[in-house]
């Protein structure tokens, strides 16, 4: 019995190193939880705010090639929205709403000319946002 006492002796350092080594596995893998969850939170909190702008600042195109075009919506209100289209040679005002759309005056003349309007794309919208303003050229009349 006393020589058994001797045999377990040299494995008493492997048997203290494993019960530190769970007590480390239980606080890293907490902290390897959060190491792995704020990033991912992070970066799906970004994808839905850039979302809610392109929401916000209309950046979503709109397909108007077809025989009826959306020329300009405003919101009212909370539910409801003027919008100009046209459809043919005519534009037509109309309110829309989650339940009805209504025609609200019918215009045989053009109020709006859609040929000049600017198309809103990604690329346009980033490349004038990164381009640097530029400034006046002055004249020798300025002191």
């Amino acid at each position: 019995m006393n020589n058994a006492r001797y045999l377990l002796l040299p494995l008493l350092p492997l048997l203290t190193g494993v019960a530190q080594a769970a007590q480390e596995t239980s606080k890293s893998a907490t902290g390897y939880l959060v190491q792995i969850g704020l990033p991912l939170l992070l970066i799906v909190g970004m994808i839905v705010g850039f979302g809610l702008l392109a929401k916000r600042f209309n950046l979503h195109s709109v397909n108007n090639k077809g025989p009826v075009k959306v020329l300009s919506s405003t919101p009212v209100s909370g539910q409801v929205r003027l919008c100009l289209i046209e459809a043919g040679d005519k534009q037509l005002l109309i309110s829309v709403s989650n339940q009805q759309a209504n025609c609200l005056h019918v215009f045989d003349s053009p109020v709006v000319d859609n040929t000049e309007k600017e198309t809103r794309d990604f690329a346009t919208l980033f490349s004038l946002a990164i381009k640097p303003p530029q400034q006046k050229a002055r004249t020798g009349d300025d002191p």
